[in-house]
C-alpha cells in the first residue's frame, strides 16, 4: 500500500522533455474511492496527472513525458462527479462529526482502502457511505447503504422547464391590431367635404403609406393634382393634414 502522504509534494520529472513538472498537492477520488487524478502545482497552475501513468516513485515521481498531464480546466467535465477527499470534513450517519481526511491509503490500482483522521482514528473505506462537496459520510456501527437515503421521486426540473418552453412556443402569436388614428375634432372629418384645392403646393414632410405597405407619396414630395386623385382613392386625407404644411 501507499499513501498520500507519501506522495504529498514530492516533484514530478518527465523522462524525456527532463524536466521537472511541478509539485503534488492533492488528489481526485471518484465516487468509488478510486484515484483518477493527482493534482501538479506549479507556477499558480494546476495540472492533473492520471496515477497509473506513474514509472516510478522515491525520492521523486518518474513519468515518461509531458503528454500524460493536462491542465485542470480542461478536464472540467471529467471532474464533475470527482472529490478531493483530503481535508473533507467526516460525519457518521448518527450525526457525529469524526474529524478531518489527513491521510489516504491506496492499495495497487490506486483504490482508497483506509482513510486516516487528524485524530489519528482510522477508518476503512468500505463504511463511506458518500463524499461529495469537501464532505464525507461513514457508516460506523450499524451497516448502511447510500440506496436507502435515495428519494422515492426526484423531480425532473430540467425537463420541467422543457416543457414550459414548449408550451410557450406553442401558443397562437397574440394578433396585433392597428391603433386607429382618430383626427381631433379640429381635424377635417369627412372627405367629401373639403376643398382639396387647398392642398396645392403643399410639401409632404414624412412617407404616406397604404394599409398594404406601398409608399404611396414620399417625404419631400410637393403635393400636385396627380397627388390629390391619390389622396381620395387611398383615403389618406387626414395623415396628409398632419404631416405636410
Amino acid at each position: 500500500m501507499i499513501s498520500l502522504s507519501q506522495i504529498i509534494n514530492k516533484k514530478v520529472i518527465s523522462v524525456f522533455e527532463c524536466e521537472e513538472l511541478g509539485n503534488i498537492s492533492g488528489i481526485y477520488v471518484d465516487k468509488k474511492l478510486k484515484c483518477n487524478y493527482l493534482v501538479i502545482n506549479k507556477d499558480n497552475m494546476q495540472w492533473l496527472l492520471k496515477p497509473n501513468t506513474i514509472l516510478y516513485i522515491n525520492d521523486v515521481i518518474i513519468i515518461k513525458n509531458k503528454s500524460f498531464v493536462n491542465l485542470k480546466d480542461n478536464l472540467t467535465l471529467a471532474l464533475a462527479n470527482q472529490s478531493t477527499l483530503l481535508n473533507s470534513y467526516v460525519y457518521n450517519v448518527e450525526g457525529n462529526y469524526m474529524g478531518i481526511i489527513k491521510d489516504v491509503y491506496f492499495s495497487k490500482g490506486y483504490n482508497a482502502d483506509l482513510i486516516i483522521l487528524d485524530n489519528n482514528e482510522q477508518i476503512m473505506t468500505r463504511n463511506i457511505l458518500n463524499i461529495a462537496n469537501n464532505m464525507c459520510i461513514i457508516s460506523t456501527d450499524t451497516p448502511h447503504k447510500i440506496s436507502n437515503f435515495r428519494p422515492k421521486s426526484i423531480p425532473n426540473h430540467k425537463q420541467t422547464k422543457l416543457l414550459d418552453i414548449l408550451v410557450e412556443t406553442c401558443k397562437a402569436p397574440e394578433k396585433i391590431i392597428p391603433e386607429k388614428i382618430n383626427p381631433p375634432p379640429t381635424a377635417i372629418s369627412t372627405q367629401t367635404n373639403f376643398d382639396y384645392s387647398k392642398l396645392l403646393g403643399r410639401k409632404i414632410n414624412k412617407n404616406i403609406i397604404s394599409s398594404n405597405g406601398e409608399i404611396l407619396f414620399k417625404a419631400q414630395t410637393y403635393i400636385t393634382k396627380d397627388c390629390i386623385k391619390k389622396i381620395k382613392t387611398f383615403g389618406k386625407l387626414y395623415e396628409i393634414l398632419k404631416f405636410s404644411e
